[in-house]
């Protein structure tokens, strides 16, 4: 599986979500990509940092992740 296959949309959905104020951790944000593996949702994380999409940070650490405001 690749990073490509994780859909951006419905990362930036759980983002975007009311459970998601404070930030999500790459734990939160997996537990809604089931069967994905971690190193590919951290892939794809790492992307949508690099592209200023999503802030956070995607070493493997907990991550804090955000949506930037468009």
């Amino acid at each position: 599986m690749k990073a490509a296959a994780v859909p951006e949309g419905l990362i930036m959905e759980r983002l975007r979500g009311p459970h998601s104020l404070l930030g999500m951790s790459r734990w939160d944000l997996a537990e809604g990509f089931p069967g994905v593996p971690e190193k590919v949702l951290l892939a794809k994380l790492r992307k949508l940092v690099k592209r200023g999409v999503i802030s956070g940070c995607a070493c493997g650490c907990r991550g804090d992740f955000h949506a930037e405001e468009a």
